[in-house]
């Protein structure tokens, strides 16, 4: 099985807003680069900062295991490769309530991981494949280019 296989979602987003940091922890804004879906996310900027011009690679995973085990948190494979050996920033978490707004057509999903949250909001073709009741994987890598401020 590839890597690609357990990836639920995946998209690369520009940071075009972040809020001041509080307690180690920053709410980033940022926009997707192809299906418009905006995201709202809290990130432990001590353990990996984020800025206005970051590019980041977003993935969920409901498993990391490259066999697609099942896995109750991200240290029960520290001795195995795993789809986390490709990124730069793990949480693990759940999915709490999705939400779609019937004027607009808008989906909404909201995330915790742990004591940090994140919400994705657009349209729902692009998100309601994304099964409510899972626990999963929030995977982030930052792209080498910026973009211009």
């Amino acid at each position: 099985m590839s890597k690609a296989d357990h990836v639920i979602f995946q998209q690369v987003f520009d940071v075009y807003k972040v809020h001041q940091e509080i307690n180690g922890v920053t709410l980033i804004e940022a926009q997707s680069q192809l299906h418009e879906i905006i995201m709202l996310l809290e990130v432990d900027t001590e353990r990996y900062p984020m800025k206005v011009g970051d590019i980041f690679l977003l993935s969920l995973a409901y498993t990391l295991s490259l066999d697609g085990e099942t896995q109750t948190d991200y240290n029960s494979l520290e001795k195995k490769e795993t789809l986390a050996d490709s990124y730069e920033y793990v949480r693990h978490g759940k999915l709490n309530n999705v939400t779609t707004e019937n004027e607009t057509g808008t989906m909404e999903i909201n995330f915790s991981f742990g004591d940090l949250s994140m919400l994705l909001k657009g349209n729902p073709s692009r998100l309601s494949h994304i099964e409510h009741e899972n626990k999963l994987f929030l995977l982030i890598s930052k792209l080498p280019y910026k973009k211009p401020i």
